[in-house]
């Protein structure tokens, strides 16, 4: 069963996130054994009175999470979205460009998705332990990501346009399959290059300038548009089937020969060398000088190679 939720205009691919809830896992602390925690650690006979009676969990409704939200955010715009299970538990929530400040309510929800586009949200401390699989925290003024180092099911991480710098926390993150970091300023990608299941990078605008850790890592699109990366050499011998190196110093193009490439996005008036080698590649099929959403600039290696020179 998959479910998609839609937050801030976008779907979130939750996949099968209430089984579980179905199949009547609770997300509940279990209740201590008759006798457990006693100094002598021993079991004696009760009878059903004396057993005493699982906490009650909290159900939500649509009406109660926006009166959770209002409670500690005065400014809440009331736009907020929610995707319950059939039982009550949220497992999505969307609160981009709600004015949310304060997520403290958000602690120990079984959450699976959530949207924080543009709040000014500083403090992720809540979210410690959450079975995340999408994180969106792009335009944040959010700079400490310790707590995703407790989100080991994280597989989406958008932090696009937000003062982060320090991606130490994301090191052990081995579900990590796509890490938007635009526009950030993020110079370091040693706790990057260890991500094993990483398959897209987005660097647009970051003042990278050293694509060594990446030597080993699985990523298959990769776009360093607009920043200081020269040096293409670390990408040879890769599985890169993507790559946007437009508006950078790159001059040389030799270490792409080889490469799976699919697509290629280059400033050609900038380049000195390499251009036979990227010419060679039979797997190209899209080559262009910009990019945009709507893929105009892209053609086909034909058309492009036959275009006038600027």
């Amino acid at each position: 069963m998959t479910l998609f939720f839609f937050v801030s205009g976008r779907p979130l691919t939750l996949g099968v996130i209430v089984l579980a809830f179905a199949a009547g896992i609770s997300c509940s602390p279990s209740t201590p054994s008759a006798g457990e925690g006693s100094a002598a650690g021993e079991k004696s006979p009760a009878s059903a009175a004396d057993v005493p009676a699982e906490p009650t969990r909290r159900l939500w409704t649509e009406v109660t999470l926006h009166e959770a939200v209002r409670a500690k955010n005065p400014d809440y715009t009331g736009n907020g979205e929610f995707n319950l299970t059939p039982d009550g538990l949220p497992v999505a929530i969307g609160l981009g460009k709600c004015k949310v400040s304060d997520i403290s309510f958000l602690r120990g929800m079984p959450l699976q998705a959530l949207d924080l586009l543009e709040c000014p949200v500083q403090d992720l401390s809540p979210i410690q332990g959450m079975p995340l699989v999408e994180l969106y925290l792009e335009k944040t003024p959010v700079v400490d990501l310790s707590v995703l180092a407790t989100l080991p099911t994280l597989q989406k991480l958008y932090l696009n346009d937000t003062p982060v710098k320090d991606l130490s926390p994301i090191r052990g993150l081995a579900q990590l399959q796509e890490l938007y970091l635009v526009h950030t300023q993020v110079s370091d990608l040693g706790p990057v290059g260890g991500l094993s299941a990483l398959q897209g990078l987005w660097l647009t605008g970051c003042p990278v300038s050293d694509l060594t850790p990446l030597k080993q890592s699985p990523v298959i699109s990769l776009t360093v548009h607009q920043t200081k990366v020269q040096d293409l050499s670390p990408l040879a011998g890769t599985r890169l089937q993507r790559l946007h190196i437009g508006e950078t110093a790159v001059k040389d193009l030799t270490p792409l020969g080889g490469l799976a490439l699919t697509r290629l996005v280059f400033t050609p008036e900038r380049i000195e060398k390499g251009l036979d080698a990227v010419k060679a590649i039979p797997s190209l099929r899209e080559i262009g000088t910009r990019f945009d959403d709507a893929e105009k600039d892209l053609a086909p290696p034909a058309e492009f190679w036959s275009r006038p020179k600027p």
